[in-house]
């Protein structure tokens, strides 16, 4: 995978570019990565300490085809395309945030994401309460934790959707999770009184939502079904 010094060293425009590694790197396309940029040095108003610079994560890029030396990517997600869909053909992006990608601007490789989870118990009567222990490691933007909760599976009747409040804003209508996490989450779900008895799957899935749009442009990073019974 690429070295810490990795650069984007060509930009095409606000959403295609080169950077300075390739097959000699061990590239290959779908290898994604972390784009950054550094602020001058920084010192404590107050104490005066130099606190370094400040590195601004800009958003998540994907190798589409691979050179020996080179690499040719596109912007996967970023946190500063919130407006992407309102944009025009006569529209200058450069102008609308000056924090987009730009030549020089470092790269940090994305680990693949995982995800374990466990659920109990696994058998409840109606008005029954289930945890959900669910633990994430990878990188992403917005993300939370979500439990798609489908009943009866016999039957396909519905969904619960049960979000972790741990990693889920309620007042954004977005998630917390930022840049590389790793991450224990528990929470609760309780089954409705009036639920019908029979095998439900539980979906826990990590949601990545890059655009900050609600219900809009989210999608499952990685997820883990579990079957519970209703009794």
């Amino acid at each position: 995978m690429a070295e810490t010094n990795s650069k984007i060293i060509k930009k095409i425009d606000e959403k295609h570019f080169l950077i300075d590694i390739g097959k000699e790197h061990g590239i290959e396309p779908g290898d994604e990565f972390a784009v950054y940029s550094k602020s001058e040095d920084i010192k404590h108003p107050e104490t005066k300490e130099d606190l370094g610079p400040y590195k601004l994560f800009k958003g998540r890029i994907i190798t589409k085809s691979v050179d020996q030396k080179m690499s040719f990517v596109i912007l996967k997600a970023s946190p500063y395309y919130s407006d992407i869909d309102k944009f025009k053909a006569s529209d200058s992006v450069a102008e609308f945030n000056p924090l987009l990608i730009n030549i020089g601007d470092s790269l940090t490789p994305i680990t693949t994401p995982s995800i374990e989870v466990e659920i109990s118990p696994l058998q409840l009567k109606p008005g029954g309460k289930f945890t959900t222990n669910a633990k994430f490691k990878g990188n992403l933007i917005n993300g939370f934790f979500d439990n798609a909760i489908i009943y009866p599976l016999s039957g396909g009747t519905g969904v619960y959707w049960n979000p972790d409040p741990k990693t889920w804003d309620t007042s954004k209508d977005t998630g917390k999770l930022q840049d590389f996490v790793e991450i224990n989450s528990k929470w609760d779900f309780v089954i409705p009184e009036n639920s019908s008895k029979g095998d439900y799957l539980v979906s826990v899935r990590m949601y990545e939502d890059p655009y900050g749009i609600p219900q809009k442009g989210r999608y499952i990073l990685a997820s883990k079904d579990i079957t519970i019974k209703v009794i």
